[in-house]
């Protein structure tokens, strides 16, 4: 009966263990990430500057995600420019140029 007690009394300090460091977690996070690209900058900023331009290269495209909406907002390039997505497969996702 003891070794029951101990085995029940271990799980719960683990558990009250988990909710205090799961209190303190961040509640959001966020990914970036960078690439070396062996071209002309002018060849690629287009690419790059432009929300509208993004389906022409990226991962997510309404060919790829049928049921994905997209809405652009803000200036056509550079800072404030804004690409919205959303999708059932594709989830969804804000892209801003900052």
């Amino acid at each position: 009966m003891r070794v029951l007690e101990r085995i029940a009394l271990g799980l719960l300090g683990l558990v009250i263990l988990l909710g205090v460091v799961g209190f303190f977690l961040p509640s959001s996070w966020s990914v970036e990430t960078s690439i070396s690209i062996h071209a002309e900058p002018t060849h690629i900023l287009p690419l790059l500057d432009s929300p509208r331009r993004w389906p022409e290269w990226s991962a997510w495209t309404p060919e790829r995600y049928p049921g994905m909406k997209s809405d652009f907002a803000g200036p056509e390039r550079g800072p404030g420019a804004r690409w919205e997505w959303t999708g059932d497969d594709s989830g969804t996702g804000v892209l801003e140029i900052t």
